[in-house]
């Protein structure tokens, strides 16, 4: 499950020969150009030669670790989604939807020019595509693709889950909305700070929402129709909505809002922090946990910056999987030996053990 960012370059000449480029990473659709041009005006009022105030970053190089680069695209890999070791669906932003069969090594491409945004898969038949204004449905594996209108402006992460192939939820981050005809149309059921969601059956969901000072788990056991608080937590999380809910087991699950993550035990009654290693020089999206992919109660991965992380105690303590050369959007684990990453230089990385 990715994230969506695009680069800025500003080029600004300086008095002498040199020049300064700087390059900004912005959210695509959500921070305004004039406020990317003031950004840099700022920048550039600095010194060059001020070494005690260098940010410079590193090369883009990569330490890839277990895993391999199998496939570049030629635009970012927003999401990607196997259904099996071999067979799976990634989009780019260049509006494109493509499919492989043979574990990512090559793709084919199935649609183009598709508000694209996030992956989420029912079975190994329906399939949703989330845009910003729309939803593009595949009923075939992802060889065939049908546009629906979106109820809403999407801007948020982990926005759709769908509990059978006709019934599912939508969120923007401040509205829950129902469908039951698979997207023709959608009944708004709720409407707060809501973060991520995550059902594990058609009646009993769960849903992540932040208060002014706290984040809480709510629960429904009608599909929707009513939702009560679990646990609550202190927000030490900024205000970006980047937000992830994965159950592990029936009582467990791993959440995020923005950069930080929580453990949810007691079938999400007891809300517990997780401490992340700090971030390491990316972007300035290195302090965003860009999503997660747990495996079971004690192991997991998580993707901050283009760093990938992993676990196998529980969050206790976590140590580098791979250094990716840009941006790691969006994981995905069929199973403990198969798992997938897309990127933001459109790499798609590969780990087998």
């Amino acid at each position: 499950m990715g994230h969506r960012w695009e680069w800025i370059s500003v080029k600004v000449q300086a008095i002498n020969k040199d020049f300064t480029k700087i390059e900004l990473l912005f959210m695509k659709t959500r921070l305004p150009l004039l406020l990317i041009v003031s950004i840099a005006t700022i920048i550039t009022s600095c010194n060059k030669d001020d070494t005690t105030a260098s940010t410079t970053p590193p090369p883009p190089t990569d330490s890839l670790g277990v895993w391999q680069k199998i496939n570049t695209s030629d635009g970012s890999v927003y999401d990607i989604w196997f259904i099996d070791a071999a067979n799976g669906c990634e989009i780019s932003s260049n509006g494109s939807i493509s499919l492989s069969s043979d574990s990512g090594k090559t793709w084919q491409r199935k649609d183009t020019g598709v508000d694209n945004n996030y992956l989420f898969f029912y079975n190994n038949q329906y399939g949703f595509d989330i845009g910003v204004s729309s939803i593009s449905i595949t009923k075939t594996g992802g060889i065939s693709w049908e546009t629906k209108s979106a109820p809403t402006s999407i801007n948020n992460t982990n926005p759709i889950f769908f509990t059978t192939p006709s019934t599912g939820y939508l969120s923007n981050g401040i509205t829950l909305y129902k469908t039951t005809d698979t997207c023709n149309s959608w009944t708004s059921i709720m409407q707060g700070n809501i973060g991520a969601m995550y059902f594990t059956n058609p009646a009993k969901g769960y849903i992540t929402w932040k208060h002014s000072d706290t984040v809480a788990m709510y629960a429904t056991d009608d599909s929707g129709r009513t939702f009560r608080q679990l646990g609550t937590t202190n927000v030490f999380a900024s205000a970006i909505n980047f937000s992830f809910l994965q159950f592990v087991d029936s009582t467990t699950a791993y959440f995020t809002f923005s950069n930080q993550l929580y453990k949810a035990t007691d079938t999400g009654h007891i809300l517990t922090p997780v401490t992340i290693p700090p971030p390491t020089y990316s972007s300035i999206t290195n302090d965003v946990i860009l999503d997660i992919n747990f495996l079971s109660p004690s192991t997991g991965y998580l993707a901050r910056g283009r760093v990938i992380y992993y676990t196998n105690d529980g969050g206790n303590s976590f140590t580098i999987s791979c250094k990716a050369a840009s941006d790691v959007y969006a994981l995905y684990f069929v199973d403990a030996n198969n798992g997938w990453a897309a990127c933001a230089d459109g790499s798609i990385l590969r780990f087998k053990q």
